[in-house]
């Protein structure tokens, strides 16, 4: 990808599927930090980690 280009969406939903399967197929436990505000999908990826640590005064947001 040139730089300054953006994948279509559905590219970039096949990214991210991917990436997610690969991290969760994963022997390690998988890890999440959260420094802040994690909304939708960033709260669905941390709910689906082995292990959370959160930074004082973070929380998740289902925007629903």
């Amino acid at each position: 990808m040139v730089a300054g280009d953006r994948p279509d969406g559905a590219d970039l939903s096949l990214s991210t599927a991917s990436s997610l399967e690969r991290a969760f197929a994963l022997e390690i436990p998988v890890i999440a930090a959260v420094n802040g505000l994690a909304v939708g999908g960033g709260a669905s990826i941390v709910a689906l980690c082995d292990l959370v640590l959160m930074g004082e005064g973070s929380y998740l947001q289902d925007p629903m």
